[in-house]
């Protein structure tokens, strides 16, 4: 039986953790583009058929991503009613979605067993930024996606 190729990658974000796994990508024979709000500057070292042009604020940008991907976000999920926007235009088709959130993508206690803390850090946001990023990065969680912190 020959496997099946998989589908392609889309990232969500090209700073430090997009490009990395871009390159992990690219070593693993997986396609994979990357995005930003102007690929031809900020991604000129990379193949212009592996740019995709998106801005979570510009829905008009939301149709340049490719049916069928796998997403990985690699930015802050903010603002909530973006996020709430474009995560319903993709609740429809089947990809996967992982969000690299760094705020917190789960609602828990300081003392949770399931997700426990390092001493001397807390669950709670610090900021309003923070909270707005946790929110959204909630949002993403009950809507399907997987998150990693």
């Amino acid at each position: 039986m020959t496997p099946q190729p998989k589908p392609p990658l889309l990232l969500l974000g090209s700073g430090y953790t997009g490009r990395s796994l871009m390159a992990e990508a690219s070593r693993q024979g997986r396609s994979a583009d990357a995005t930003s709000r102007d690929p031809d500057r900020q991604l000129a070292d990379i193949s212009p058929t592996q740019r995709v042009r998106f801005d979570l604020a510009q829905p008009d940008m939301w149709v340049d991503i490719p049916m069928g991907a796998d997403i990985i976000w690699c930015f802050p999920a903010t603002p909530l009613e973006h996020v709430q926007a474009f995560a319903g235009t993709l609740s429809a088709s089947s990809r996967r979605l992982v969000v690299l959130g760094s705020t917190s993508a789960y609602e828990v206690s300081d003392h949770s067993a399931e997700y426990p803390l390092r001493p001397g850090l807390t669950n709670q946001p610090r900021s309003t930024k923070q909270a707005a990023r946790a929110a959204s990065e909630v949002l993403l969680c009950r809507n399907g996606c997987s998150a990693a912190c």
